[in-house]
């Protein structure tokens, strides 16, 4: 991840998560330039089942590429057991707060198995878009797209009353 000691200095480029992006469906059709500037202070990380990625309300610091895993995005409230409204896999994107003011998490997430993922730097992914108007513009589409699916999930199960699965 990026480092705040010292703002001049370039984040380091991890060649594996350059392949792992160049590998995922999120970002497919992305020149190698743009992959390598994404990656930037990337890293791949492992998470034990029933870790939290991330809980609802923090700050949405990262964003999350599946490489191998399960991950159930819930909602909690007023003390029942918390809802699942979809559960992502291998090939999924986790979490579109990052880019969106106030920069917090909608859902929770939680791992239902053990995952792997590329995780990219908020602040990072945030001034690339500002700074290279491809980039901007094609992240941004994708980002918005992985919105309306959620939504789109989210309705699904507010309406039937039950879980969905992605692959539904």
């Amino acid at each position: 991840m990026t480092s705040d000691a010292d703002p001049g200095a370039v984040p380091t480029v991890d060649d594996e998560v350059v392949a792992q992006l160049a590998a995922h469906p999120f970002t497919d059709g992305l020149d190698a330039a743009h992959l390598r500037g994404m990656a930037q202070g990337g890293a791949i990380v492992e998470l034990a089942a029933g870790q939290y990625v991330f809980r609802q309300g923090q700050t949405s610091a990262t964003f999350h590429l599946l490489l191998a895993g399960d991950v159930d995005l819930e909602v909690s409230g007023g003390g029942t057991a918390p809802l699942v409204l979809e559960s992502l896999h291998a090939g999924d994107a986790l979490g579109w707060s990052w880019l969106f003011t106030p920069h917090r998490w909608a859902f929770d997430a939680h791992c239902r198995t053990p995952v792997r993922a590329v995780v990219l730097d908020a602040t990072h992914l945030r001034a690339l878009i500002d700074h290279d108007a491809t980039i901007g513009r094609d992240l941004t589409r994708r980002v918005a797209e992985l919105v309306i699916d959620r939504l789109r999930h989210a309705r699904l199960q507010l309406v039937s009353g039950h879980a969905h699965d992605h692959d539904s």
